[in-house]
């Protein structure tokens, strides 16, 4: 388990480290700074420490990833608020420790084998006033920006004069996580003769919309520091912990946050103007792109990379080009038994992943399929039409991760193939796709196959794809309630037992009693016992 520290050891932990020299408590207005031509570069750096129960040991794996944010003030006509620029330029995480049970592995496997996230910029403008400043957030994971930035967005202030030690709260919703900020004032002190605010942050809450399905949020707890003159974030340390639900048990996150801010600068009236017209320009191309123009956005980025050599905004321009660039056609085409081979290799790597909880392996077993269903997609439309029926149950595998609408489409289709090494593989890649388009009544309908191993699966994608919130997940509970009653396999019926405790509710409980007086098999009983008690945690 990771060890939780009280908010007041990690106040006090943060206050013995800083630089600043205690003074008596005075009052302090809080303004943002709204000076023309202000820009600030900050450096955030977060450390993510992971614990994940796997089949046969505890993993604690560490990464680390840092990121560049500058936000840049320019002048328009609107009283009471100024127009700011804001971009953040995320470097690819790179792995720090791993450790499996207490044995430490060297060397540490590239980040790609975890699939984490790589490096990313964001460049948005925004209004700021004296009182609320909105924060850019890193192109993270989505649990991850939600906390960041429920933890990074603090630039909100109280319109009168406060007195150290007062506190207050601001309502956190749309962003990822439901909840509150808690603020307090603690004192004023001095660093390099300038007066510096030190306030504490506490977040509560819990996630919301799809991310609350599957992640538990604990809390969040930061010390910051804020220049009086200069009205800037100067440093902030923070941490966060939270939990992602997995069929075995949760993998435990703490995130460490360091922000310092590495420049402060004041434009002058000529630059800001240039900016002004740089932002125009790439504008101009993100419309291009967004419009499905990508020959007008590469013209474009070509015309401002000419124009507006070397300037500050280059990672952007770099991001859109790579959006908008022509399909890479050096990539190495496989021959039809490489690939067919490779794609049953692929999916053998993911079916034992899933069942022994290597979560990272399965990760990038999935990410692998999507990289072929990209590179080989002809290929795979081919053998899926094809009369061996292993070649093309394999490749509609694989098209079950393309991100062509028009694959998903076909791969459902052949859920109903008349052989069912086809159903059986089509329905795992459903269950390992996990996508909510999947159709609810499409699976439903399969839990009536002849074949066990179909029903089977069909229960595995049930639970992978029927959200509970759906009206599908009440007529999902009936058939599964059957399945586990009258299916003469015991498989069959120990799926059904725990896709009910994925989609069902409160009112399936009498379901499973049912099926308690009827059920010999005592690992099937027991899975029944864990699957009531699911479901009254789940509604209690």
């Amino acid at each position: 388990m990771i060890q939780r520290c009280s908010s007041l050891i990690l106040v006090v932990g943060l206050v013995i480290a800083s630089r600043a020299t205690a003074q008596p408590a005075q009052r302090m207005t809080f303004r943002n700074n709204l000076l023309p031509g202000h820009m600030t570069t900050h450096r955030i750096t977060r450390t993510i420490y992971r614990t994940a129960q796997r089949k046969k040991h505890v993993e604690k794996f560490t990464y680390r990833q840092e990121a560049r944010w500058v936000q840049c003030n320019i002048d328009e006509p609107k009283p009471g608020s100024t127009m700011i620029y804001q971009m953040i330029v995320d470097g690819p995480a790179k792995a720090v420790s791993l450790r499996r049970g207490k044995k430490k592995v060297k060397p540490i496997p590239k980040a790609a084998k975890f699939v984490l996230p790589g490096k990313s910029t964001r460049l948005r403008s925004a209004h700021k006033s004296p009182h609320e400043a909105p924060a850019q957030i890193p192109l993270t994971d989505s649990a991850q920006r939600a906390v960041l930035h429920a933890m990074l967005d603090v630039a909100h202030w109280p319109k009168k004069r406060i007195n150290a030690g007062h506190r207050w709260q601001r309502d956190l919703s749309g962003n990822g996580i439901s909840g509150t900020q808690t603020f307090e004032f603690i004192d004023l002190a001095k660093e390099d003769g300038d007066a510096v605010a030190r306030l504490t942050l506490y977040v509560e809450g819990e996630f919301e919309g799809l991310l609350a399905d599957g992640y538990v949020f604990d809390k969040g707890q930061a010390v910051f520091y804020w220049s009086r003159p200069d009205r800037v974030l100067l440093r902030m340390e923070a941490q966060a912990f939270y939990r992602r639900r997995r069929p075995n048990a949760p993998e435990e996150f703490k995130v460490k946050i360091d922000v310092a801010l590495t420049g402060l600068d004041i434009l002058k009236d000529a630059e800001q103007e240039r900016i002004k017209e740089q932002m125009e320009d790439l504008d101009s191309a993100l419309k291009a792109h967004r419009s499905g123009n990508d020959r007008v956005a590469r013209d474009l980025c070509r015309q401002f990379r000419n124009k507006w050599p070397g300037v500050l905004w280059m990672p952007a321009l770099e991001e859109l080009e790579n959006r908008v660039a022509l399909e890479d056609t050096s990539v190495k085409r496989l021959s039809a038994r490489k690939l067919d081979d490779l794609l049953a290799k692929t999916i053998i790597k993911l079916q034992v992943a899933e069942s022994s909880y290597e979560y990272d392996v399965l990760a990038f077993a999935r990410s692998n399929l999507g990289t072929i269903a990209s590179t080989h997609r002809s290929m795979l439309k081919k053998f899926a039409k094809g009369k061996d029926a292993g070649a093309r149950g394999r490749a509609l595998f694989a098209l079950a991760f393309s991100n062509r609408p028009g694959d998903f489409t076909t791969v459902q289709k052949a859920a109903r193939d008349k052989s069912s090494k086809v159903r059986v593989l089509v329905l795992a890649a459903l269950a390992a796709r996990r996508n909510p388009q999947t159709s609810a009544d499409l699976l439903i309908l399969m839990l009536d196959d002849k074949k066990a191993a179909v029903r089977r699966h069909a229960c595995r994608a049930i639970a992978a794809c029927v959200s509970p919130e759906q009206f599908a997940a009440v007529m999902a509970a009936e058939k599964l309630g059957q399945v586990m009653i009258h299916d003469e396999d015991d498989d069959a019926r120990l799926c059904a037992v725990r896709a009910l405790a994925v989609v069902g509710a409160m009112a399936d409980i009498p379901k499973l009693e049912k099926a308690l007086t009827h059920e010999l098999n005592p690992v099937i009983r027991e899975e029944i016992h864990k699957a009531i008690e699911t479901l009254s945690e789940k509604n209690g």
